[in-house]
């Protein structure tokens, strides 16, 4: 009888045996950190603190603080905050609400340790230049011409030759530079923004000749993406194209589709507010280098700018269809100038002044 109930059991001895062993096994694993501890911070103190300056996306629920010295980008469907592209505090709930944003301990210590001490624009810490990375786009190429000159000459031929120049300016004060048409090429307009996509870029100009009905319109402008277009919306067109290693972001696992894009939508948010300061920088060189009318920063509905990840600006050199820009266009002393001007807005805009 004995022997009945022991050979009966002896399975669930052994069961609890192994259960036992697996149940003190896993209890000699390290215990996950805690979540960082939610701080909320004035924003008006905050962006003081840093030097930056605020602005929301109601729509999107995204707060960003920008300025010379960086990006941050607060996203409360990210767990992290996007620190110009690199997400930092991983797993720190963003909260914003009543003029207040969690921040993690710690925070603005360690911000400052990556921006630099506020410091006049001379002595700053910089980026070193050879990081720098521009992309110039021509716009028009092969068999599309652009707009025709009222005096002759083509619009593509005018954007190519100053973006070459731009180009030179640019690597002889040590910056990569990656031209999406080195040549008299069609390329698509999705293809153009995807150059700068996959190089991460740190920044896009695009360079064009403007044209109206009206031929006495003349001037120059400066485009940024139109508002109309949610960085939601088109963080779905770039997903896929924009090089960036989110698996560092992830406990070295691949990242989510869902993840990745919510990372590229923080970026791009960050990347509005720094599109704006480039056009600025752009137009007063600008105004420095003609005297044609400066007609100021628009917004564009151009797909080179939608679809473009990193700070992005349409440039509008003057009109082909006005006699007397059109004739200047032409000139090489003119396109030198203009080319300075361009170069000097974007030096100005990477050194962070």
């Amino acid at each position: 009888m004995r022997q009945y109930h022991v050979a009966v059991r002896s399975p669930f001895f052994i069961l609890s045996i192994l259960l036992g062993f697996f149940l003190t096994g896993c209890t000699t694993r390290p215990p996950k950190p805690p979540p960082p501890r939610l701080h909320m911070m004035k924003i008006s103190s905050l962006a003081k603190q840093l030097g930056l300056k605020a602005w929301r996306d109601f729509a999107a629920d995204i707060l960003v603080l920008s300025g010379q010295r960086g990006t941050i980008v607060f996203n409360p469907r990210l767990r992290g905050i996007v620190v110009d592209d690199d997400v930092c505090f991983r797993g720190h709930r963003v909260v914003i609400t009543d003029g207040r944003v969690s921040v993690p301990s710690g925070f603005v210590a360690r911000c400052e340790e990556r921006f630099g001490a506020a410091a006049p624009p001379e002595v700053r810490t910089k980026k070193p230049r050879e990081r720098w990375h521009v992309v110039l786009d021509a716009g028009h190429g092969g068999r599309d011409p652009g707009a025709i000159g009222a005096n002759g000459g083509y619009e593509k031929t005018v954007n190519l030759v100053v973006a070459q120049l731009v180009a030179a300016k640019l690597q002889h004060r040590g910056i990569g530079v990656t031209m999406t048409r080195p040549r008299d090429d069609f390329v698509e307009l999705n293809q153009r923004a995807a150059i700068g996509n996959r190089v991460r870029a740190d920044a896009f100009v695009s360079i064009h000749a403007d044209a109206a009905e009206n031929h006495s319109a003349r001037g120059y402008t400066v485009f940024v993406a139109h508002t109309k277009y949610s960085d939601a919306s088109r963080a779905l067109l770039v997903c896929d194209e924009y090089n960036i290693n989110l698996s560092k972001h992830n406990g070295g696992r691949s990242a989510s589709r869902a993840r990745r894009l919510e990372i590229i939508r923080s970026i791009l948010a960050g990347s509005r507010a720094r599109s704006r300061r480039l056009a600025s920088l752009v137009r007063g060189e600008l105004g420095k280098a003609t005297d044609s009318p400066d007609r100021g920063t628009r917004l564009g509905p151009y797909r080179v700018l939608k679809r473009s990840v990193c700070p992005a600006v349409l440039v509008e050199l003057g009109f082909m269809s006005n006699p007397e820009e059109s004739r200047r266009l032409l000139r090489p002393a003119y396109r030198e100038a203009l080319a300075s001007a361009i170069a000097n807005g974007l030096i100005l805009f990477l050194d962070g002044r």
